[in-house]
């Protein structure tokens, strides 16, 4: 609406009516009344043989046609609509007045179509106007009246008249009737209007809570994170939202419609439907379950159960639910880590009392060999070198472990990475271990800026390459790629949080074609002290993932046996090569 708009124009909308409405309604208004005017008049004089002398009486009603054509034409034009109607409404009582003139006066049986302008005021306008038009009626009823009555003007009579000699007493009487149901007309019709208004109002206002209330469930519903279900009290769901489909896996129409218990796969639920849905009060019902999925995955979920009541009677019970399977699965490995912490540190501290009286062991059997060497045997000199081996060996396991149990913090530093990989694939491929019998393909993007402790990833490079060499049994492949990925915008399943965190990644992948690791083997390869190698003292992998992970990346590993192993590394990027300079 624009910003000169009149009251009228508020008032005329407040009553649920447009100002162009009003003014279609005022124009039909007009043109029934006229014409039902005109066909009863021409209808009367025809059957008493007296159609020419009701000729000018049809007149005011010509006129009120001629306007009505014009009102249309001109209404295109109009800006202020509701005074253009109060205008119409005007001139309507000044033809109506002229009607009464040409159909016999203060004796004509139409004085009440006053009441249609009046009652169209008080729709169309406003409460105020009803009595203007009263007034403007009652003026002009009593001005034709007087000048009747004093002869000033004589009516023409279409009809009869109802009595040949005017009576001072009657017409007074009759002008005061007529002009006081004018004003009773007008007060009712603008008290009804006005009840009308505010009733309409009332009901706009609460359609529109009820619109935006609706907008806000479906909205809540639809997004919120945790499954929905409203249930009757016989247990059959009436209504659920989009997460609970994703929780449950299942599709809309296999929850419609169907019983709870069953869609839940939850047969304890149902003792809920067979109690007094009532005693359950302000209280809630709490499950916790194991629910299978139709692609035979289980999720652990938690559902909380309370009563919809209206007015306190109990309508149905509404189920809210959350898949806590992920949350059970780092609860498992927070509680494993915490059990693993303390093991280490009891280990640790074990490693240490051990690895100096070991040092000290291996130092004497080293002197009392270089002291009786001319004493022993050769089965002497074979048990001495069997024990400093072992002490070796010993003494190796426990520097591993608490190198993994207390591994030195990183000292991270902008490096080129592709620098790093490149000089330790030159080294390795000079390893006598593999020169002849391994073949190293290298896709290495230059200027891989990333913030890490250089030497202690040349370490986790190093020990997967050896892990992939010892993975074979004869000749074979090592192909390793490194390049830079984009998580903007969007997660990566594999990476989780990280990939929202560090949009930018650089993604290092060392790929084997050897003998691969058994599914079984392959959850556990990260764990300390498990190792399926001979002599293999199962730290490699644990620490270099304790390493990976200091440095905020993530390491994950793929295999299929007989076919090959594929460790991945994803590490935070800095954002340009020119951050360097």
């Amino acid at each position: 609406m624009s910003s000169d708009t009149k009251p009228e124009d508020k008032q005329t909308e407040q009553a649920g009516v447009s100002p162009v409405s009003s003014l279609n309604i005022l124009l039909a208004g007009r043109l029934a009344v006229i014409s039902f005017f005109m066909g009863l008049v021409v209808f009367f004089q025809f059957r008493h043989g007296a159609l020419a002398k009701s000729l000018p009486a049809l007149l005011p009603v010509a006129s009120a046609y001629l306007l009505s054509i014009i009102y249309a034409t001109a209404a295109r034009f109009i800006k202020n609509i509701p005074r253009f109607i109060y205008v119409q409404l005007i001139i309507d009582i000044i033809l109506i007045t002229g009607t009464l003139y040409f159909t016999g006066g203060a004796d004509s049986p139409f004085t009440f179509l006053y009441i249609f302008v009046i009652i169209g005021a008080a729709i169309l306008i406003s409460k105020p106007a009803t009595y203007v038009m009263a007034s403007t009626a009652s003026a002009l009823y009593a001005g034709m009246v007087n000048l009747e009555f004093f002869q000033l003007i004589q009516p023409y009579h279409i009809f009869p008249p109802a009595y040949k000699e005017v009576n001072a007493g009657y017409l007074f009487l009759t002008a005061v009737m007529n002009i006081s149901f004018f004003y009773l007309v007008a007060w009712l019709s603008g008290y009804l209007t006005g009840l009308y208004r505010k009733t309409d109002l009332q009901l706009i206002k609460k359609s529109q809570d009820f619109t935006e209330l609706e907008a806000f469930n479906k909205n809540v519903l639809t997004y919120m994170g945790s499954g929905f279900l409203a249930a009757d009290l016989d247990g059959t769901i009436l209504r659920h939202n989009p997460a609970a489909e994703r929780i449950l896996g299942l599709e809309s129409k296999e929850i419609d419609r169907a019983n709870i218990s069953k869609a839940l796969c939850l047969p304890s639920i149902a003792r809920v439907f067979t109690e007094d849905p009532d005693e359950l009060g302000e209280l809630t019902r709490q499950y916790d379950w194991t629910f299978t999925k139709k692609d035979g995955n289980e999720a652990s979920l938690n559902m909380t159960i309370s009563r919809l009541a209206i007015n306190g009677e109990t309508k149905a019970l509404i189920a809210v639910f959350q898949d806590l399977t992920n949350l059970k699965q780092m609860e498992r490995q927070v509680a494993n880590a915490e059990r693993l912490a303390a093991i280490g540190r009891v280990a640790a501290g074990i490693a240490h009392e051990i690895r100096n009286p070991l040092a000290s062991l291996s130092g004497s059997i080293q002197m009392l060999s270089a002291d009786m060497d001319h004493l022993l045997d050769q089965s002497g000199k074979r048990l001495i070198n069997i024990i400093t081996r072992e002490a070796d060996r010993l003494n190796r396991i426990i520097t591993q472990f608490l190198v993994y149990a207390s591994p030195p913090q990183p000292k991270p530093s902008l490096v080129d990475l592709s620098l790093v990989l490149n000089e330790t694939v030159t080294l390795f491929r000079a390893d006598p271990r593999g020169k002849d019998r391994l073949e190293i393909e290298t896709h290495i993007e230059p200027a891989l800026m990333v913030n890490v402790d250089q030497e202690q990833v040349r370490q986790v490079i190093w020990n997967l390459l050896v892990n992939a060499l010892e993975a074979m049994e004869e000749k074979g492949k090592i192909t390793l790629t490194a390049l830079t990925e984009q998580y903007q915008g969007k997660t990566h399943p594999a990476l989780g949080a990280l990939s929202q965190d560090c949009p930018l990644c650089v993604r290092i992948s060392i790929k084997d074609n050897g003998v691969g690791i058994s599914p079984e083997n392959l959850e556990r390869i990260f764990e300390p002290f498990f190792s399926t190698k001979m002599g293999g003292t199962g730290f490699g992998l644990p620490t270099a993932h304790k390493i990976i992970e200091s440095h905020k990346g993530k390491i994950k590993v793929a295999s299929h046996p007989g076919r090959g192993t594929t460790f991945t590394i994803w590490l935070p990027g800095a954002k340009t090569a020119a951050t360097v300079a």
